[in-house]
């Protein structure tokens, strides 16, 4: 989706990621564990969460470079 903001000079030249969230339920064995219908309802939080596929991923971002809090 493209707005307004879209047309400040900052956000225009900021590169663009995507960046998926997943979380898992694991049992013991390591086998995932299905998520009960109250846990599907209420939004899951598994033993294991994954960004992009990997658990522990690197990265960095300044969230408030640009905001006028440091840089």
């Amino acid at each position: 989706m493209r707005g307004e903001l879209d047309q400040i000079p900052e956000i225009a030249d900021a590169p663009e990621a995507v960046l998926v969230l997943q979380d898992f339920g694991l049992a013991s064995s390591g086998l995932p564990v299905e998520p009960s219908l109250m846990a599907r309802m209420t939004g899951r939080q598994g033993n294991l969460v994954t960004a992009n596929g990997q658990t522990n991923p690197p990265f960095e971002f300044n969230a408030m470079a640009g905001f006028g809090c440091g840089s």
